[in-house]
């Protein structure tokens, strides 16, 4: 049988009226059918036609009022009203009424970093007060910035939707704006989980909703509230609460007068099942749309949570009596990358491991930590993975292969399906022009997606015959470089010099990879056994290992080495820099003074003023050709060249044998 709520959804009629119809139709079966009666064997436009006359006859509030079954009730400013039994006696409920709101009054003027212990709430998050931070909770700017803007004077309703991989703290941000708005005494909603709303029937779900919005505004509300409330509920609207609900999300809590709040989390459940709740549940239809709640007809909607900023994340580990040491702060923020969720797994796993853990074997804790991070995150990966076709696979390696490697170019499109996004594995920003930006979670986050990364067979765009002739394009070549270098991480490539003579071999070994960020020049000290890729437009080299610099490119050297590539730049004072960047590098790297110098054609790299015979500047080509100049072997006699064909029968055999 048709269902009236399907035909009134498939008509164009709007959102605003579409709801409103549908708000009118709550639990009037007798209405519904006479609707769908009158709709039927009519076309399209005559059922328009019909539904907005229908919306014309569409009562406005009648006084009539319902009186049995109604008990008088003492409000707040000791005035008495009548009301429906069901809705006194939750009224008079301790169930869900949180502390006093003077009790949340500090919360008012704290400032980034600070935190606040707090009070019974009534209802709580997910996974609060787990792990040694207990009932703290801390405040960040962003939540400053965000309470700011709801909190000011608007001609319109403000709407935001909290986006974010899980643990690094929607939920408390979440917590934050409900529990700011219970202290200044704002009429507020709060859902902490909203699979409360998933109830059997509509009625369940709107006594749920009564029972929470009247906890949490009872000592506040007023007479005149509570006819708002109640507006409506006459012999004819049946049950209450139902009713009430309808009058929550429309009479209170979108007024013009007063400050309103609605905050609803976990708000994803209700449509992880099909058909999601709020169609099966047209009580909930306001949980469906943004444009419910009126206001302006565009808007940015998305606040993006990430990881949280260091001094943040540095209050939260001086709470904590081992982590807040300096040798160990400094290098948990690094494995976690600021993110709560991983802090509290860490501190788990230092709790639960078998050997005392101390300043000195700390590296070996956060190296296993990581291990065991990498295999959780590898799991929810490749069950991602399982459910792709070709096509979703080939978008998905592609939004990979842009992260990794063109991380930083503010224009690059990284868009991952909300499926993938629901994994964790990574997070978004908007960086200062105000692009949508894609990273890691944190860095076992990244290794498990390497992991996945590294076995994904030749991209489509690739042909076996381009890659056995040295025929790619640059992207190509540098993507399908960079792969197969995740599967070979200790490997030797014979080398020339720019002539085609032989020279030493070049050794590439790491463990890790990182990308540097913005202006970034050169990564921590930990991170001397890693690949290195550069931001976009990161100065003459591409990818950087140990004391060994990699220019990668399908021109011929000298065609590659112009301009901003230009070797011979990279040994010259590096902007408003007194060293090069070389000398930059390697300081931050290996510590010590060391100076680059490019004379008579040698390159003269030293720390402290003795040689560094391990530096190397590499050119790895990646079309056909072997190297023949002449000119230029005199100016770099040290750099290493590795012809394609090197590339090729160490790296791309797999491909080519597939």
């Amino acid at each position: 049988m048709t269902n009236i709520y399907d035909i009134i959804d498939s008509l164009n009629l709007g959102e605003a009226k579409t709801d409103k119809i549908k708000i009118n139709l709550i639990n009037n079966h007798e209405k519904e059918g006479r609707l769908l009666l009158a709709l039927a064997n009519k076309n399209d436009d005559a059922k328009m036609r019909f539904l907005e006359g229908f919306l014309k006859d569409i009562p406005g509030p009648t006084k009539k009022r319902r009186i049995e079954d109604w008990e008088s009730y003492k409000v707040s400013d000791d005035q008495y009203i009548q009301l429906p039994s069901q809705i006194v006696r939750m009224l008079n409920s301790s169930e869900f009424v949180p502390d006093p709101r003077i009790n949340f009054a500090p919360i008012m003027n704290l400032q980034n970093g600070q935190y606040f212990t707090l009070p019974n709430f009534s209802q709580e998050p997910k996974h609060f007060a787990e792990g040694y931070l207990g009932r703290d909770l801390y405040v960040t700017n962003q939540m400053i910035n965000m309470w700011n803007c709801l909190s000011g004077d608007s001609s319109h309703s403000i709407k935001r939707v909290l986006s974010g991989p899980m643990g690094v703290g929607k939920s408390y941000f979440a917590l934050y704006l409900a529990a700011r708005a219970y202290a200044e005494g704002w009429m507020l909603l709060y859902i902490a989980d909203a699979a409360i709303l998933d109830q059997p029937t509509m009625v369940k779900s709107s006594d749920e909703i009564c029972k929470h919005f009247l906890a949490l505004n009872k000592d506040i509300l007023t007479v005149a509230d509570l006819e708002l409330l109640i507006e409506n509920v006459t012999e004819s609207n049946d049950p209450v609460t139902v009713t009430c609900v309808s009058n929550i999300f429309t009479n209170m809590l979108q007024q013009e007068k007063r400050k309103t709040l609605l905050v609803v989390d976990e708000h994803g459940v209700l449509f992880d099942i099909d058909p999601p709740t709020p169609d099966r549940l047209p009580n909930l239809v306001p949980l469906k749309r943004l444009t419910f709640w009126e206001g302006k007809k565009q808007g940015h909607y998305i606040e993006y949570i990430g990881p949280l900023t260091e001094d943040v994340f540095e209050k939260l580990l001086e709470s904590h009596s081992f982590l807040k040491r300096v040798n160990v702060a400094q290098k948990v923020k690094k494995i976690t990358n600021c993110v709560p969720r991983e802090l509290i797994y860490f501190n788990g796993h230092i709790k639960s491991s078998d050997t005392y853990i101390s300043d000195s074997n700390i590296d070996e804790s956060l190296e296993s930590f990581r291990e065991n991070r990498r295999d959780e995150f590898l799991k929810c990966a490749r069950n991602y993975v399982e459910t792709l076709n070709a096509a979703s696979e080939t978008d998905y390696r592609r939004n990979l292969s842009n992260m990794f490697l063109k991380s930083s170019v503010i224009y690059n499109s990284v868009s991952f399906d909300w499926k993938f996004l629901d994994t964790g594995l990574v997070y978004r920003f908007k960086n200062e022009h105000n692009y949508v930006m894609c990273k890691p979670l944190c860095p076992a986050a990244l290794d498990a997606l390497l992991d996945i990364y590294r076995t994904f067979p030749i991209p489509r765009d690739v042909s076996v015959a381009s890659l056995r002739n040295g025929q790619l394009t640059g992207d190509n070549f540098e993507e399908v470089l960079f792969q197969q270098l995740l599967n070979h991480r200790n490997i030797i490539f014979k080398a020339t010099d720019l002539n085609g003579d032989r020279t030493t071999d070049v050794h590439i070994q790491f463990k890790h990879f990182i990308i540097l960020e913005k202006d970034q020049l050169a990564p921590e000290p930990q991170h001397n056994q890693s690949l290195v890729r550069g931001f976009a437009r990161y100065p003459r080299f591409d990818f950087i290992v140990g004391r060994t610099f990699i220019q990668v490119s399908v021109s011929p050297f000298d065609q590659h080495n112009r301009d901003s590539t230009d070797i011979t730049k990279a040994f010259e004072p590096y902007c408003n820099y007194l060293k090069n960047q070389i000398e930059i590098y390697l300081d931050a790297m290996f510590g010590g003074r060391h100076t680059a110098k490019l004379e008579n054609g040698r390159f003269d790299v030293r720390k402290n003023g003795d040689p560094v015979p391990d530096f190397r500047i590499v050119y790895m080509r990646g079309s056909s050709g072997t190297p023949k100049h002449a000119r230029l072997v005199k100016k770099y006699k040290d750099l290493a060249f590795i012809d394609y064909d090197e590339i090729r029968d160490k790296l791309f055999g797999d491909f080519l044998r597939s």
